[in-house]
């Protein structure tokens, strides 16, 4: 008897036969549906065995297995783990071969395939596992951030091909002390970084905390964004920061420049940059590229953390000129 654990980067093989797979949630009282789909298209006999398993009785060609929300729901609910294991049916009970993948976060997701099974030469069956990009620990308002990215974008994770570098510019005027003290810039960031987490091939965001003519940026974890760039500066801020040199300064390849800032964005067409304003403010913001944190007097990051509606409206917002222009496609 072996266990497999998958996560994204080996494989499994089992005898080949009629294949067990389980999936079950990390809460009981959520449901997901096995889902799976032939490399040719066509249909894939599959038996249901309980509220949790279904018994694939003959592999012939490649098989991809994913999941869906139970009936009636459009997409997992936020904090959503599933547990996928593959076991021969013949051996269920009595200790076979299993593999299993490692757990799956797919909330805000409407789909999600999750691994391959396909038929080898030499009679066994290879189980692949499609997590490509292991999701690391971020704190809450960065993992709602990054659940919200993926009901937006209805993926757990771009395409490589569509991946953009994050590069993210702090606004340091002083009139930015009321978003300081309120964390809203903290909160800021952890969105930044929960977007970064879906769009990105990257678990770092690019920083720069605006200074005289400052242009270099400072690599920074996603789980230590906001708490980093949420700080302000021990030498205090500015009369009125100059967000040009960093908006001016090159980047190598597709990239979403994000400003945290309390006034208007200035232009500054740089190739490859795609610039969008993520605007601290007590009342509504009517700039094109714009989305708002609103200030409110309280802890805005202990506030966003309770409220998953809110910080999906900012990631909708701070997306949307992105996707307008085809990006993240």
């Amino acid at each position: 008897m072996a266990t497999y654990v998958l996560d994204s980067s080996n494989t499994a093989r089992l005898p080949r036969g009629p294949l067990a797979v389980t999936l079950t949630t990390s809460d009981a009282g959520v449901r997901a549906r096995v889902t799976t789909r032939s490399e040719s298209g066509a249909a894939v006999p599959s038996v249901p065995n309980g509220p949790h398993m279904v018994i694939l009785p003959s592999i012939t060609e490649m098989t991809t297995i994913g999941a869906l929300p139970a009936a009636g729901l459009e997409r997992f609910a936020p904090n959503t783990i599933l547990h996928l294991s593959m076991t021969p049916e013949g051996a269920l009970g009595r200790g076979g071969d299993t593999a299993s993948l490692a757990p799956r976060d797919v909330s805000g997701l409407a789909f999600v395939d999750l691994a391959t099974v396909a038929p080898q030469p030499d009679g066994s069956l290879q189980i692949t596992t499609l997590l490509d990009v292991e999701d690391v620990p971020l704190p809450p308002v960065a993992h709602a951030a990054r659940i919200a990215t993926r009901g937006v974008l209805g993926v757990d994770h771009v395409r490589a091909s569509s991946e953009m570098g994050v590069r993210c510019i702090v606004d340091l005027s002083t009139s930015m002390a009321p978003a300081f003290a309120q964390r809203a810039v903290a909160a800021c960031a952890d969105i930044v970084a929960g977007v970064t987490a879906v769009i990105s091939g990257q678990t770092t965001v690019d920083w720069l905390a605006t200074g005289p003519a400052a242009t270099d940026f400072v690599r920074v974890g996603l789980a230590d964004f906001g708490t980093r760039a949420g700080d302000p500066p021990a030498t205090g801020l500015g009369l009125a920061a100059d967000l040009v040199p960093g908006l001016a300064t090159p980047v190598s390849g597709p990239t979403l420049t994000v400003v945290i800032t309390d006034g208007p964005v200035p232009a500054v067409p740089t190739p490859n940059s795609h610039v969008v304003g993520l605007t601290v403010a007590t009342g509504a913001v009517t700039a094109p590229a714009t989305a708002v944190c609103l200030l409110r007097g309280d802890d805005a990051q202990e506030r966003l953390a309770g409220d998953a509606s809110a910080i999906t409206a900012i990631v909708a917002d701070l997306l949307r000129s992105v996707r307008e222009r085809g990006l993240l496609a």
